[in-house]
């Protein structure tokens, strides 16, 4: 959510850098849908009502307006100088090259240590307690999502022009009119419950709802902006 807020942080916080992750959004709408599994995969704390929330708050148009209204306000600051763009894709493909450039950004010295990250988290796959190290199967799973072919055509649909501009490669799904229509149909009503789920997390209701879903920035300057 700090990405709704890049303007503020930098201007409050003077030295202060961002790294902004860019992740493929079938991937993201797929790690969302999957997300109220967790507890089946190893994280065994997460209390049911948390679970309940990881489902209420999925449905493919707005996970997919999120993701393009995430990918807008980073990229309307262009080139800012603390702020930098890495790709979910290029980090798990190119894991020492690219953490070395991110420290080379945050002018911190690069350790070897930095990639035996833990296998923890997935909504995919168990965790893995005692595997360490950068997991490059976590990248384009959407291929695999042969359920779910719907909800990525709507999301390729949704998050144009910065799924083209990012270079993210087409599927070659179509559309199901009967679950198109299904999904257009919920979407208010997945909506509300989520909406519900989350009342006692809003702030600033009006707020958050005009930096997710309303405002639209003039400019988009993607390709104008160096993203590693």
């Amino acid at each position: 959510r700090n990405v709704y807020y890049l303007n503020e942080i930098f201007s409050l916080f003077p030295e202060a850098y961002v790294v902004n992750l860019i992740r493929d959004p079938r991937d993201v709408l797929l790690s969302q849908k999957n997300k109220w599994k967790r507890s089946q995969l190893g994280a065994k704390t997460i209390p049911t009502k948390q679970l309940l929330r990881f489902w209420a708050n999925y449905h493919p148009i707005t996970m997919s307006l999120m993701w393009k209204s995430g990918i807008k306000a980073a990229f309307t600051l262009g080139e800012h100088p603390r702020l930098m763009h890495i790709k979910f894709e290029t980090l798990l493909q190119h894991p020492e090259q690219t953490v070395q450039s991110i420290c080379g950004f945050l002018d911190i010295a690069y350790e070897p240590a930095m990639l035996a990250v833990p296998q923890v988290g997935s909504s995919h796959q168990s965790d893995k307690l005692e595997a360490r190290g950068i997991n490059k199967d976590a990248v384009a799973r959407w291929q695999l999502a042969t359920k779910a072919k719907t909800d990525l055509y709507l999301c390729e649909k949704l998050t144009q022009p910065f799924f083209n501009r990012l270079k993210y490669p087409k599927s070659s799904y179509r559309s199901n009119p009967l679950i198109i229509f299904w999904l257009a149909l919920s979407w208010p009503i997945k909506l509300g419950v989520a909406f519900l789920f989350n009342l006692g997390r809003f702030k600033n209701l009006g707020d958050t709802v005009r930096k997710r879903f309303v405002s639209s920035p003039q400019l988009d300057p993607v390709e104008e902006t160096t993203i590693l």
